[in-house]
């Protein structure tokens, strides 16, 4: 595995290679090694991300965003948008499980699906249920059969039933306007 951000965080931090070594509990070379570009163990990566207090995403692919650039609300918008982006994963995960479970949903009715699931992961990243209208040649979405695989869902402990309560009375309080 390689990390390619690896200097760029380390200067951002203001540290010396041996400092980070020390931080991160490996030797002083290994992290000379990483900065010239060598492939590490993804063990080591994991070390090398937590002394520099981020992920080891960050040291693949994100450059460090200077602290004299960064205000509370560009720290805050940034979590928020990585909390919406792992419930947007986990969703996609739950509703690739859905597909397999009751492949006796649609496309769309795995739709409707897909964004109760990710209104249960994470309230801000939908806000009402869309039904979507049928293409031609396609069925129009049964509520009975959605209803049926959340409720199998949540018997599995899959979802949280509180939460899916809540898109319901939503989506029918959008219908009814």
């Amino acid at each position: 595995m390689e990390l390619p951000r690896t200097r760029e965080w380390r200067l951002s931090r203001a540290l010396s290679q041996r400092a980070l070594a020390e931080r991160a509990g490996v030797a002083e070379l290994t992290v000379i090694r990483i900065e010239n570009g060598e492939s590490v163990w993804p063990q080591t990566a994991g070390k090398i991300a937590a002394g520099l207090g981020v992920d080891v995403r960050d040291l693949q692919k994100a450059p460090p965003v200077s602290t004299e650039e960064t205000t509370p609300a560009d720290l805050e918008e940034a979590r928020a948008v990585k909390t919406t982006q792992e419930a947007l994963a986990k969703a996609r995960e739950t509703v690739e499980l859905a597909r397999h479970r009751f492949p006796e949903l649609t496309e769309a009715e795995l739709d409707v699906l897909a964004q109760y699931i990710r209104y249960e992961q994470d309230p801000r990243a939908v806000q009402v249920i869309i039904r979507p209208t049928p293409k031609e040649g396609e069925e129009p979405v049964d509520p009975k059969k959605v209803g049926d695989a959340l409720q199998k869902m949540i018997a599995e402990d899959l979802l949280d039933p509180e939460q899916v309560k809540a898109v319901a009375q939503m989506a029918l309080r959008q219908t009814a306007s």
